[in-house]
């Protein structure tokens, strides 16, 4: 089965970030039988100063459906980036667009060493209300990223004709992008 690796900045039994914990598992159990996945997501749940209690850390457990890796902060970087150059997966999903450990320090490592598929789900991070908070900072992210093609050679997993037309707007209008709702669970 092709690999899919997924990056996201919080991951069951962190439970804090709400809605995209909940996709991605909901992505997971609906295509486990079609694809391999692997998760790399952090030691801790949304703005916890420690870790998940008993759970072993920077080191592949292996679940029902996936394997996960829940990073340390202090090993992450270095980790992540072997980890990238080491092995190779069909498919990279990132789950968001401004993460710096679980999207921009990745991406930047990918875009240098692999041409495989790699799509980012922003999960509403360009809409305008999320843009609304800290807008300079955003702003100028977004035009840097722009000015070097950060995002050329990415695909978008929009959730919504809106949510196809914030990336539209903000990244590029050539982007590539697929519409695909939220899976639920009534969906599997």
């Amino acid at each position: 089965k092709p690999k899919i690796l997924i990056f996201i900045d919080w991951f069951t039994p962190s439970f804090k970030a709400g809605g995209p914990i909940k996709s991605v598992t909901n992505i997971i159990n609906s295509l486990s039988d079609f694809f391999d996945f692997y998760v790399i997501t952090s030691d801790r749940d949304l703005n916890d100063s420690s870790p998940h209690q008993n759970i072993e850390l920077n080191s592949w457990i292996k679940k029902e459906n996936y394997s996960i890796i829940y990073l340390s902060p202090e090993v992450s970087d270095n980790w992540m980036s072997n980890h990238l150059k080491e092995v190779n997966y069909d498919h990279y999903y990132f789950n968001s667009i401004f993460s710096k450990n679980f999207t921009l320090k990745p991406l930047h490592i990918l875009n240098k060493i692999t041409n495989k598929s790699i799509i980012i789900a922003p999960r509403g991070m360009l809409g305008k209300g999320a843009l609304a908070l800290k807008p300079l900072k955003k702003r100028l992210f977004l035009i840097s990223t722009k000015l070097f093609g950060f995002y050329n050679n990415v695909k978008w997993h929009a959730t919504n004709i809106e949510e196809q037309k914030d990336i539209l707007k903000n990244i590029n209008q050539n982007s590539h992008i697929k519409i695909a709702s939220n899976i639920s669970l009534c969906q599997v």
